[in-house]
């Protein structure tokens, strides 16, 4: 097995909807279909997805939600790879995530941030379920400088059929990740 680190940039476009927003990472059996089973249940009744995940020739994947007339806007993107590239690469390799680096570039709401969830989906027979959740909140160490970034270890295996939702408050601008993955 050979380890590498890969660096997930996820970004909230606009703040008109003033509510977490998630972000759905891997889950490849899901990808192709804009993430419509992975999204369902994590979303508010009341927002919808207007349209499936978009794909660009960047290799970006962006995320649209309506609320009424508002409309937010975000995208993930990965430094090394193109994102839609490691997502679709999950079908024929074996991948595992031993740890995930957690950091903001704007500290200012970084309290309200720290607190929010991040979901480990699995896929089976019956559909997309949240098999666990955790809040990077639960593994600072000094609760006094939230501008460090916050270390996760994760045990995680990357299947075609498991991801990672990760919300975004209407306040913050990026969210960084960096993961330890084995293949």
């Amino acid at each position: 097995m050979k380890q590498g680190l890969i660096n997930i940039s996820i970004q909230r476009l606009t703040s008109n909807i003033n509510q977490p927003l998630p972000v759905i990472l891997f889950n490849a059996n899901d990808f192709l279909s804009g993430y419509v089973q992975s999204l369902k249940g994590l979303i508010p009744t009341n927002i919808a997805v207007t349209s499936q995940t978009e794909l660009n020739n960047t290799g970006n994947i962006f995320f649209r939600y309506q609320l009424g007339v508002n409309v937010d806007r975000l995208i993930a993107s990965c430094n090394e790879i193109p994102l839609t590239t490691l997502v679709q690469n999950t079908y024929t390799n074996k991948m595992k995530i031993n740890n995930l680096e957690y950091s903001l570039n704007d500290v200012t709401f970084a309290p309200r941030q720290y607190l929010q969830k991040i979901n480990l989906i699995n896929g089976g027979i019956f559909g997309k379920k949240i098999s666990d959740s955790f809040t990077p909140n639960m593994y600072r160490n000094n609760m006094a400088k939230l501008d460090d970034s916050i270390n996760i270890p994760l045990n995680l295996d990357i299947t075609p059929s498991n991801g990672l939702a990760l919300f975004m408050i209407s306040d913050s601008q990026t969210i960084n990740l960096s993961l330890t993955i084995e293949y």
